[in-house]
């Protein structure tokens, strides 16, 4: 039987960490195949007891594995059948070195590793082919490769009640071969990356699996994801991030940050090689508009404080928002009707659309840059009763009717509320049906109260009216 010699080199691996290389077994005959695959003769040289933390020396350092997903750095043999026209795959690995020191004494950096692995392989129809020969080298060294550049590093700026402004880093090792232990995430005021917010270091988890590389896997960190997320941070603040690769020699290519407002966001290819240049995006949380329908054929007393509230996760804290757009369209009917009901045991008149903030709540909320929050009400197709007058027996007998809208005035230090309304030409708002006056808007919440009063009658147009400026006492 004839032997075939062959070898391959793998590459200087640092101890503590693995790499692998792959041996493809293929059958381009007509019967399934049998492989034996056995490595012998492993050999580490150049590293004595003294080189190590404990003294303890592996005896073996390169082994075979059918994948990379490891549970066993003692495997002497595998046995693998390929089908006809197929191809299997053998990897040869090396075997962990954790006890590792980091200066070595006596100027040693680096120990020499050599193996033999044997094919051999027998058809289901019994025939027996050459063997195959592969002689193994290799280097482990002590001195860390500088760490290359992170990849897929993205942000996403967000506000929670719970924790402010936030921003969740993510990132990746993109590059194989990439020694690091860790990762250190800086965050900046500036562009400039002079005034620093926050330096984050995220250590790596040591493996503790025996058979695994004390870092990493046999594939580097290859499609390993990474997060942390920084949080208390303020509205309306410039913030701009990198990163880098960690070893314990040194540090490596600094990437910029991609930013986002949006959870898993599609990247370019320039944000997921990690070429994004510098400075990055700006991170900062600007307040965004709060916008959402309301979709109903009939409501009775309409709660807008509890709507907005059922529609934020259940909060009154507004704070992510300078302002809100609320749309109203009928649901099956081809118009909606809201209306007042009359009072109950005593209780206030209620609108048709009342946003009235009990005085034990607090409504949180940014503004614009005027120091106004925007409540912008849109209806379409939409009639709006306000609670009917009573027509009196006697002259001056009459009472009056309830408020159509029902809104409180909100000033929070120079923050306020305004209210905008806007309705199709379709849209109807009545007050004061059945004699007497009505109102139109009122607020409810302060001892210095304002009606704004109009006469019993139907109202047919009002399009982008700031009912702060309404006169009061037309």
């Amino acid at each position: 039987m004839s032997i075939y010699y062959t070898g391959f080199y793998l590459n200087k691996v640092p101890t503590g960490f693995g790499f692998s290389t792959g041996l493809a077994l293929i059958n381009s005959g007509n019967s399934p195949v049998e492989y034996t695959i056995k490595i012998s003769n492993t050999l580490l040289t150049g590293i004595t007891s003294s080189d190590v933390l404990g003294g303890d020396v592996p005896d073996k350092t390169i082994f075979i594995s059918d994948d990379l997903i490891n549970d066993s750095s003692d495997n002497d043999s595998i046995v693998k059948v390929v089908n006809p026209n197929d191809s299997g795959v053998v990897f040869v690995l090396h075997k962990p070195f954790s006890n590792y020191s980091l200066s070595p004494p006596n100027g040693k950096h680096t120990g020499h590793e050599t193996a033999r692995i044997t094919v051999e392989s027998v058809s289901s129809l019994g025939g027996v082919d050459n063997n195959i020969i592969i002689d193994i080298s290799g280097q482990r060294v002590f001195v860390q490769p500088q760490p290359k550049r992170i990849g897929k590093f993205y942000a996403v700026t967000d506000y929670l009640p719970n924790s402010q402004v936030n921003i969740q880093y993510n990132w990746s090792v993109i590059q194989s071969e990439n020694y690091v232990t860790g990762f250190r995430v800086e965050t900046f005021s500036d562009s400039s990356f002079t005034t620093p917010v926050s330096i984050a270091t995220y250590e790596i988890e040591n493996n503790i699996n025996e058979s695994e590389p004390l870092f990493g896997k046999y594939d580097s960190f290859l499609d390993e994801d990474y997060t942390i997320t920084l949080q208390n941070l303020s509205i309306n603040q410039n913030y701009f991030a990198r990163i880098s690769g960690l070893n314990v020699d040194s540090s490596g290519l600094q990437t910029f940050v991609t930013g986002f407002t949006t959870y898993d966001p599609e990247l370019d290819n320039t944000a997921f090689s990690g070429l994004t240049p510098s400075p990055g995006s700006n991170l900062k949380f600007a307040p965004q508009i709060f916008q959402i329908s309301k979709i109903s054929d009939s409501e009775v007393d309409f709660d807008l404080l509890k709507f907005l509230k059922d529609n934020n996760g259940g909060s009154l804290d507004f704070t992510k928002y300078s302002g809100a757009i609320i749309k109203f369209f009928p649901e099956k009917k081809p118009f909606a009707v809201y209306k007042a009901d009359l009072p109950k045991n005593g209780s206030p008149v209620k609108g048709a659309i009342n946003f009235i903030i009990p005085n034990d709540k607090t409504f949180l909320f940014s503004t614009d840059a005027t120091n106004i929050f925007k409540m912008q009400l849109e209806f379409e197709n939409i009639k709006l009763y306000g609670l009917g007058g009573e027509a009196g027996s006697a002259v001056g007998d009459a009472k009056n009717g309830g408020p159509v809208f029902n809104l409180d005035n909100v000033i929070n230090n120079a923050q306020t509320i305004q209210y905008y309304l806007y309705k199709d030409t379709d849209s109807v708002f009545y007050a004061g049906v059945a004699g007497g006056q009505a109102l139109l808007v009122t607020d409810n919440t302060t001892s210095d109260t304002k009606n704004i009063i109009i006469p019993g009658s139907r109202i047919n147009y009002i399009t982008d009216v700031d009912l702060r400026l309404i006169n009061p006492n037309p």
